[in-house]
């Protein structure tokens, strides 16, 4: 099942037409869905040009190619989980914004995987600002509703959690070879 899941993204990785956006969703034949209004936006593309995206919609795919790459050592898993974090390094805003955390997680993964601390120096720019912007009383969307808000605050600390992690893991088996 999790290869098929991983196949399913790949098919909709390479059917993308656009350099400057991503489509984020298929029809049930498997085709990308091009068409949708202007709110709905948010939930069908990401565009690298516009700031305040929900771009935890590339790390989460990102992620799950990296982690499929590490079950199975195919490479082309590992291929498209770095050409979507080479996708979200370009995006104008993505290391100002909040909804960045499980990109910046990807970016761990990518770095305890393949060594390369491009993708650190990425996940911890997004921590950065992430931390920057918790408030003095330690939670995050201080100005949305209590829900929201605390919801909000453990899903931020739960994601900072496992970007330390991965990273940790890459800095322990680094060191010992």
């Amino acid at each position: 099942m999790a290869i098929k899941a991983a196949e399913c993204i790949v098919h909709g990785l390479k059917a993308q037409p656009y350099s400057d956006r991503l489509l984020l969703k298929m029809d049930a034949n498997g085709h990308l869905i091009h068409t949708f209004s202007e709110q709905e936006s948010i939930f069908y593309c990401i565009n690298k040009t516009e700031k305040r995206q929900l771009y935890f919609l590339l790390g989460y795919p990102a992620a799950f190619l990296l982690d499929i790459y590490q079950a199975t050592a195919e490479e082309q898993y590992m291929d498209f989980a770095l050409d979507l974090l080479g996708f979200a390094c370009g995006c104008h805003g993505i290391q100002e914004s909040l909804f960045s955390h499980k990109v910046a997680w990807a970016a761990a993964k990518a770095t305890r995987l393949t060594g390369d601390l491009v993708y650190s120096e990425f996940a911890l720019s997004i921590l950065d600002y992430i931390v920057e912007n918790q408030s003095p009383t330690g939670c995050w969307h201080k100005h949305e509703a209590d829900y929201f808000m605390l919801d909000q605050t453990t899903e931020m600390a739960i994601w900072i959690n496992s970007v330390i992690t991965e990273l940790a893991l890459f800095d322990t088996f680094a060191s010992t070879t």
